[in-house]
């Protein structure tokens, strides 16, 4: 195991985060067990969300399969709940298990959560998709969320649920992505350059085509942003913030058919207006965060210190 202090001290924020690999093992084998353990929790994690969902509500309708199809959104968001939880325990135990390095140093150079981080990366986000849709659509998100506010106490409980797994979902995807998977690859390839841009391609990737064949630069232009937030920052709590702020916009607005042809088109594909705002959205939350940074209103991330982190035991 590789002891940070018997390196130069590099003070690149970017690269001190990457490097956080490097207090427990960073062979390939090492990763490519990590990397079977996130699968094989995430696949363990469906498969009993499944059976655990559905099996329930199955026996209560009798196998009715109209009664059944009323209870699919609840299903589906106790199977993504169950599935993503499992996801989170299985990026711990690559780290921890098969890298044999601590759980934190995911997130950063020192123990715990930065909270003021996670909220300052929420404000940005959301700032920035205000404008970025005001700028390309001409609408108010605001007033569009408004209109579109449960009024029911079902409906409000459901909105609640899925901004709940919004944030668990988020978090997960940052620990794997912004943080397992960039910090392992990082060890082979110095480039953060290519380094984002593969970790991009991989996020986009695991998203699916769903949405049309925009996803992938879509989901690409979300990665990049998320990662240069969190190298810039030299931890990951603002990518944290900013991706719980974009998913939550996303299951509080209008559904999707009823914005306009050129942002969705038919069945939710994504259409070019939405790519657009997209790039707005990159361009103005690294914006804000490097002026924030600039004139010392984001407060310097721990892990531009000139400390490095304490060995792991």
């Amino acid at each position: 195991m590789t002891d940070l202090a018997a390196e130069p001290i590099r003070l690149d924020p970017s690269r001190r985060y990457i490097d956080l690999a490097r207090l427990g093992k960073t062979d390939w084998r090492s990763g490519l067990k990590g990397l079977v353990r996130i699968a094989t929790y995430g696949a363990a994690g469906i498969l009993v969300g499944s059976v655990v969902g559905v099996l329930p509500v199955v026996i209560a309708v009798g196998g009715n399969k109209t009664e059944l199809a009323s209870f699919n959104p609840a299903i589906m968001l106790f199977v993504g709940v169950v599935a993503t939880l499992a996801l989170m325990k299985g990026t711990q135990h690559a780290v921890v298990l098969s890298q044999r390095r601590p759980f934190w140093s995911v997130i950063g150079p020192t123990r715990g959560l930065a909270i003021g981080h996670v909220i300052i990366g929420i404000m940005l986000a959301l700032a920035a998709e205000i404008l970025a849709a005001a700028t390309i659509s001409r609408m108010s998100v605001w007033s569009a969320i408004w209109l579109n506010f449960p009024v029911s106490g079902i409906a409000l409980l459901s909105a609640g649920a899925n901004i709940l797994f919004v944030v668990i979902q988020a978090t997960s995807e940052e620990l794997i992505f912004r943080g397992w998977l960039t910090q392992s690859l990082g060890q082979a390839i110095r480039s953060r350059f290519l380094l984002v841009l593969l970790v991009a391609l991989l996020f986009a990737l695991g998203h699916g085509f769903s949405h049309g064949i925009l996803a992938l630069p879509y989901f690409m232009l979300m990665s990049l942003g998320f990662s240069i937030l969190s190298l810039r920052d030299g931890r990951l709590e603002l990518a944290i913030g900013a991706h719980i702020a974009h998913n939550c916009l996303s299951v509080t607005m209008p559904p999707k058919g009823e914005l306009p042809s050129l942002f969705v088109g038919s069945h939710g594909m994504l259409g070019p207006l939405t790519l657009a705002e997209s790039g707005i959205e990159l361009v103005l939350v690294c914006g804000f965060a490097e002026l924030l940074r600039r004139y010392g209103w984001l407060s310097p991330s721990a892990g531009q210190g000139t400390a490095p982190p304490p060995e792991y035991p």
